[in-house]
């Protein structure tokens, strides 16, 4: 290997390690961190998008908070009458694990479910229907009920759910909706779930109504869906659940893809011509391109050629530049020749040819356009 062949290898291999390192540094900061949970409304999340300020409430006014992270710590929590039992992320559900948290459920004194999808709807079934997404404002609760009767809530991102059982909504959003069904056949349904959130908890009332429904018994069971319960024959949501690696590992897959071309593009050299196995000359090239213009009976083509061709000679034979244009090219020759302008555009540029008598025409005129000019070139 000759010195520069060697010394331009050598940097592209130090172009690609300094990109593979830059890209681990990459996916170390996009990596969700393992510190902590990071599910939104999850108990143990300090972020603003979990619900820990809650739950550490609670466990404060003596309710004693277990988190099921998974199916099997969702069966293997204690749910009676003296329990709460509440759903955070319902759009992780599937057949399985909504069938397991219905038998749960059968058992615990009170069930609040957050902003639970149409099709968690619908296989309980419950008597509620979804009818808002991304409502948001500041409520009053507007109903008879003495939970939350007294309440204001400020909602920045909530869904609204209509009863179709007959019960009454609190914290109506319109369109006969409300933000809380406090009975959709023995279930609580919450779809304001900014209430339960770190950062939204201190506006008005929402930490109240947050501490009402889950502090009503001894116990609570927060039970926080984990997509991989979900075996290959469940019947799961619509919904795009995304492995929270994924996004770091597109961006590591992008890189590389980049190293790579750059790395292997530097090892290419200039364009090597090849002599061709058969030499065409052009007058064959031409005639082969009238026979198929004729075969397909294209006049309009075949006299643009012919035109086009003529355009070009005489740009050469008047001394003009390649890039004249061909009305400037009619004037120049005007002058030159005494001819009508009318005319010489008619035969260079614009007059229409419809059949083959006409093409005949046309190549006789641009041919004798030609010769004029060879032979009185002023």
């Amino acid at each position: 290997m000759s010195a520069p062949a060697a010394q331009g290898s050598r940097r592209g291999t130090v172009v690609l390690v300094v990109l593979l390192l830059a890209a681990g540094a990459l996916v170390a900061v996009l990596a969700p961190g393992r510190a902590h949970p990071t599910d939104d409304l999850h108990p143990e999340n300090p972020d603003p998008n979990g619900a820990r300020a809650v739950a550490e409430v609670l466990d404060d006014q003596g309710v004693d908070v277990e988190v099921a992270d998974d199916q099997e710590a969702l069966v293997d929590a204690e749910v009676d009458g003296a329990t709460t039992l509440v759903v955070t992320s319902t759009a992780l559900l599937g057949t399985s694990t909504v069938e397991t948290l219905r038998e749960q459920a059968a058992d615990a004194g009170e069930v609040v479910l957050v902003q639970p999808t149409p099709y968690l709807l619908a296989q309980w079934p419950l008597p509620a229907r979804l009818v808002v997404i991304d409502a948001s404002g500041r409520h009053d609760a507007a109903c008879g009920d003495d939970l939350v009767g007294d309440l204001t809530l400020t909602v920045t991102e909530g869904w609204g759910y209509g009863s179709t059982g007959g019960a009454e909504g609190c914290f109506p959003t319109g369109d006969d909706a409300a933000f809380l069904l406090p009975d959709a056949g023995g279930v609580t349904v919450l779809g304001a779930g900014d209430v339960l959130a770190n950062e939204e908890v201190t506006q008005t009332d929402n930490a109240a109504l947050a501490l009402r429904l889950l502090g009503g018994h001894e116990r609570l069971v927060w039970y926080v869906p984990d997509p991989a319960d979900l075996s290959a024959a469940d019947e799961a949501p619509d919904t795009g659940v995304v492995p929270d690696g994924f996004v770091p590992a597109l961006v590591v897959l992008a890189l590389s893809t980049v190293a790579l071309v750059l790395w292997r593009g530097r090892r290419l050299g200039p364009l090597v011509t090849e002599p061709l196995p058969v030499v065409v000359r052009s007058a064959e090239t031409a005639e082969s391109r009238g026979r198929l213009y004729r075969r397909v009976r294209d006049q309009r083509h075949a006299a643009e050629a012919l035109r086009r061709g003529s355009r070009r000679r005489l740009t050469a034979t008047l001394g003009l530049t390649r890039g004249t244009t061909p009305e400037t090219l009619v004037r120049t020759l005007a002058d030159r020749t005494g001819q009508p302008a009318e005319r010489l555009h008619d035969v260079l540029v614009a007059r229409e040819v419809r059949d083959d008598a006409a093409l005949v025409r046309l190549a006789r005129d641009l041919a004798d356009l030609e010769r004029m000019q060879e032979t009185d070139p002023r």
